[in-house]
């Protein structure tokens, strides 16, 4: 029934077991379990990231992760509030017991942020411009950021916002740098989202150069292959008129 220290287990949905004699395996193995004790192993495409599995309990039908199925039967929830299943290598094709981890939501979040597709969706995405609010704009935020960081400023928070026709809630984002942190003035102390917005920007301008290199190169090897048909059709041409 596979490796010699694989635990082989049958399928429960809410404790209760399945219409067909399902199987699952410490190492992510999912199938029907025979009359003579052989498994038949099922093997499902990945779809949206995950491969998901339909299985009957009575006259309810279920589609169930092949992760939950598989944490539902090896892995341990540490408190009531874990209700979610994390791939601790963020392969999700990797199933396996050792693999998978019981999560509150909060946790899930907070490992999700770290999977390297969303650190090179962050790295893709490079702010020039705002798109936070309708009522300020660079010109703006440079005035009241000034305003902010002036060491001389006589205006208290709720007075810029009424002056600049924003909310004070807003006034602590900017100054936080929760938003416009693309934008930067003097006095103002360096912001982490500045500088990693600015590592980004970088990133984007030197895979353009990439592209445009790519292009010039996939355009001067196709004016050669036209040129070399070119050259091609006339020794043709030649050789006729000589024969």
């Amino acid at each position: 029934m596979g490796k010699n220290n694989e635990i082989w287990k049958s399928v429960l949905v809410n404790s209760k077991k399945t219409n067909l004699p399902l199987i699952v395996s410490s190492s992510g193995l999912y199938g029907i379990k025979k009359p003579k004790g052989e498994v038949e192993v099922r093997v499902k495409k990945i779809k949206n990231g995950n491969v998901r599995h339909k299985i009957r309990v009575g006259k309810t039908a279920y589609s169930l992760s092949l992760a939950k199925i598989v944490a539902t039967a090896f892995v341990k929830k540490s408190n009531a509030k874990q209700s979610m299943i994390i791939h601790k290598d963020y392969d999700y094709t990797n199933n396996s017991a050792s693999n998978l981890k019981w999560v509150t939501p909060k946790e899930h979040r907070a490992h999700s942020n770290k999977s390297p597709n969303t650190l090179l969706a962050r790295k893709k995405k490079a702010f020039t411009k705002s798109v936070h609010n309708r009522v300020l704009n660079e010109k703006s935020v440079v005035e009241l950021k000034k305003m902010i960081w002036d060491p001389k400023r006589n205006l208290s928070y709720a007075q810029l916002a009424k002056k600049f026709g924003v909310s004070q809630m807003q006034i602590y984002r900017i100054k936080s740098g929760e938003i416009w942190f693309h934008v930067k003035v003097e006095n103002e102390p360096l912001n982490a989202r500045y500088e990693e917005n600015l590592k980004n920007i970088a990133y984007q301008q030197k895979n353009k150069l990439l592209n445009k290199k790519d292009i010039k190169k996939k355009d001067k090897d196709v004016k050669g292959l036209k040129d070399k048909k070119k050259k091609d059709k006339k020794r043709k041409k030649l050789k006729k008129k000589k024969h």
